[in-house]
């Protein structure tokens, strides 16, 4: 059974390999592919693959009829046309859950550098300019409010990082069907109303799914809306 490891952006596939080729009669084969054509010419006969951020169009699955999944070592699944791949009986699974805290603390690192001007005073002091003074005002996050565009794993692990700092947390779910997870006792906010309270906006979702109106919002047409 042949096994393609199309892409993988850190470059080296000791684990992948170790896994797959438990697998009986499995043939690893591993590549950087990065355009149709290089998937194409070598994903051909290939049952599985691996692929991290390839882009696995209508066209390329066509041509490779022995093809039966693509997996992906990710959450995003933005790269595979999941129309063609329900027409063409190829099984797709990702990895909801991958690297949820790391991002929320990256995102609170960046809340962090912003608020306290981090950057900003490293280039001043970098200058030799040693004061606080021509540097914007450090507001305490306690109490400032936070409004998180998109509520999945990530989004909520934020909401926990930024409520332990004390800051008021307003969410809002990018997909109106899917109710926001939240403590029993909460109360029900209006989004339009209460957006512009906010000192930061975080968003989580596809950028396809959020209207500007203005620089910053309103973000609509999205329902459940709930603070945390």
């Amino acid at each position: 059974m042949k096994i393609v490891i199309s892409d993988l952006s850190w470059g080296e596939d000791t684990m992948e390999r170790q896994r797959l080729e438990q697998l009986p009669g499995a043939e690893i084969h591993f590549f950087s592919l990065k355009t149709e054509e290089e998937l194409i010419a070598h994903c051909r006969g290939a049952a599985a693959v691996l692929s991290e951020a390839a882009p696995f169009s209508r066209r390329v699955l066509s041509a490779l009829p022995d093809l039966r999944m693509i997996s992906i070592p990710a959450i995003g699944y933005d790269h595979v046309d999941l129309a063609a791949c329900r027409e063409l009986g190829v099984a797709v699974a990702n990895v909801p859950g991958y690297c949820s805290d790391e991002v929320a603390d990256h995102a609170m690192a960046l809340l962090l550098a912003i608020n306290r001007s981090i950057v900003l005073g490293h280039e001043q002091v970098k200058a030799g300019v040693f004061s606080y003074l021509g540097l914007p005002a450090f507001p305490k996050l306690r109490g400032q409010t936070l409004a998180i565009i998109g509520c999945g794993a990530i989004g909520l692990a934020v909401a926990a990082r930024a409520r332990a700092f004390g800051m008021r947390v307003l969410g809002v779910s990018a997909g109106g069907r899917r109710k926001i997870r939240r403590p029993q006792a909460w109360k029900r906010w209006s989004w339009r109303k209460h957006w512009r309270a906010a000192m930061f906006f975080l968003s989580i979702c596809p950028p396809t799914k959020i209207r500007w109106v203005s620089a910053i919002g309103p973000f609509l047409p999205w329902r459940n809306e709930a603070p945390f």
